[in-house]
């Protein structure tokens, strides 16, 4: 009798240990799993620093926290964005809305970023090509605005068709705009 309760303690502590060792390395992958989580949005961040250092001196503007948040949240996303859409994710920032606006505008002027008016009239940017500056905008392509989530994408593979208006007619603005869902919603909606 006593060599089986020996056994089975010997037994019950061959199963702790071994749910130990499991447990270490449980702990230990996650570890790793946040090392490169961590690694790899630092490497973004670091991306997306160098956009931002690149657009500003491109473009010859001062390097200031706006502009550089301004900016990180326009790289950040793959729609357009209200100047609404800006102020809500900045909201814990301490930025007015006029430093905003002036920078919405500072941008725009120097080709970083584009005006497009979704379906209700709302005015949202996008970052330009690259072949946008200060002398003029150059990106003529579609933009696509989701009816069901209410973003706006730049299509620039689709690119808008020349139009030439009548003699004595001079065009400032040409927009070219689809309405429909975004492949996200369709997704959704699969669901």
């Amino acid at each position: 009798m006593f060599i089986i309760a020996t056994m089975l303690q010997i037994q019950t502590y061959a199963y702790i240990l071994l749910i130990a060792t499991l447990l270490q390395l449980l702990v230990s992958s996650f570890i790793i799993l946040y090392i490169y989580i961590s690694n790899k949005s630092v490497k973004m961040s670091k991306a997306i620093d160098n956009q931002i250092d690149h657009f500003l001196s491109a473009h010859q503007l001062k390097k200031t926290a706006i502009r550089c948040e301004v900016l990180n949240l326009y790289l950040s996303k793959p729609y357009a964005l209200s100047q609404h859409d800006v102020e809500l994710s900045l909201s814990k920032k301490e930025f007015d809305r006029i430093t905003l606006y002036r920078t919405l505008k500072t941008f725009e002027e120097c080709g970083i970023i584009h005006k497009v008016y979704n379906t209700s009239g709302v005015a949202k940017y996008a970052i330009c090509g690259d072949a946008c500056n200060h002398e003029g905008h150059t990106d003529e392509h579609a933009h696509f605005n989701c009816m069901k989530c209410e973003n706006t994408y730049c299509l620039p593979s689709v690119t808008a068709p020349k139009i030439s208006v009548p003699k004595g007619f001079k065009s400032m603005n040409f927009t070219y705009n689809i309405d429909g869902v975004c492949e996200t919603c369709v997704q959704k909606g699969k669901k």
